[in-house]
């Protein structure tokens, strides 16, 4: 018994006189985030593998790190803090089990391109913000970019065309509504103004200070919920649309209350306005469940067929 007790305590000196010996972690250093695309796999994050840890004894050495994926999910936007493992240098501890820790943002699905009939028509581009920071209407060398405050309105948006600037400015009520928008010549001077009024919450109608052109003095709107059923203008036929309840669209423009349309929330399935242009549309989704290609077909220009395909980042 003497005997097995005595080995003890030498085992036991033996493990402390190593542990007094060994230099332990403090800190580990603080990584720097990362921001992905949506659905960026755990594997292609490109997540650091290494990372500098500090000692009691003042001295710092960068160490491997190994992350877990912990709940990181590539198809649901947000923040995922993850940790990773240190392996430790010979004569080193953790005893605090201290951890490297990164934050890797998964950014919210976007709409990148429209293309009708395999031509490139819209392409859309984003802010650190996940805001629209500028589109181009690719048919005709386009590029209109926003401005935005820090309640995220927008207020201006600036078209370019023909390496000229034509400004939009964005006025609003103190309720935060939408009050008016000036639009200006590339020289800076005001050109027309459109004035929004309101049923309730929703834009009703807008009206231009410019009434000399027929179709353009004003556009009334009709709702489903978040969905525009109806726009009217002071001559012609009206747009109206059904919509797909139980789908979804990315609606890019959304922060841009210049037209209600922006905030469409839903999938037309028809359109109708004059007989060569109405259409009704079917779609196939993404895993997401938003629209990667529609379908048109116009009854009445001999049941014509346009094909609508979208990309998403």
């Amino acid at each position: 018994m003497r005997k097995t007790l005595s080995s003890l305590f030498i085992l036991c000196v033996a493990a402390c006189s190593d542990n007094e010996d060994s230099i332990g972690i403090v800190s580990v250093e603080t990584l720097e985030n990362i921001r992905v695309l949506f659905g960026t796999a755990f594997n292609d994050i490109g997540l650091p593998t290494k990372a500098t840890v500090n000692y009691t004894d003042n001295t710092s050495e960068e160490v491997t790190i190994t992350f877990d994926p912990g709940n990181y999910n590539p198809n649901v936007a947000g923040d995922y803090d993850l940790e990773a493992a240190l392996t430790l240098a010979s004569g080193t501890v953790n005893e605090q089990n201290l951890k490297a820790t990164i934050t890797v943002t998964v950014a919210t699905l976007k709409l990148k391109t429209v293309s009708i009939d395999g031509n490139l028509r819209y392409s859309y581009f984003y802010n650190d913000n996940d805001r629209l920071d500028y589109f181009l209407v690719n048919s005709n060398d386009t590029k209109y970019t926003y401005s935005y405050d820090a309640a995220n309105r927008v207020t201006q948006r600036t078209r370019e065309v023909g390496g000229l600037q034509y400004p939009e400015k964005y006025f609003y009520h103190a309720s935060g509504k939408l009050d008016r928008i000036e639009f200006y010549s590339s020289t800076n001077v005001l050109g027309q103004t459109h004035t929004y009024t309101y049923a309730g919450d929703k834009i009703d109608r807008y009206d231009n200070s410019d009434q000399s052109i027929a179709g353009s003095k004003f556009r009334t709107f009709t709702y489903d919920g978040t969905d525009v059923t109806k726009v009217s203008f002071d001559v012609g036929n009206s747009w109206n649309y059904t919509y797909l309840k139980d789908k979804n669209v990315f609606t890019p423009l959304i922060l841009d209350l210049a037209n209600p349309q922006n905030q469409v929330t839903h999938p037309a399935a028809s359109f109708t306005y004059v007989e060569l242009n109405t259409y009704t549309s079917v779609y196939e989704y993404n895993t997401q469940g938003y629209p990667t290609k529609e379908t048109r077909t116009y009854p009445g220009d001999n049941n014509r067929v346009e094909v609508v395909t979208n990309t998403y980042q």
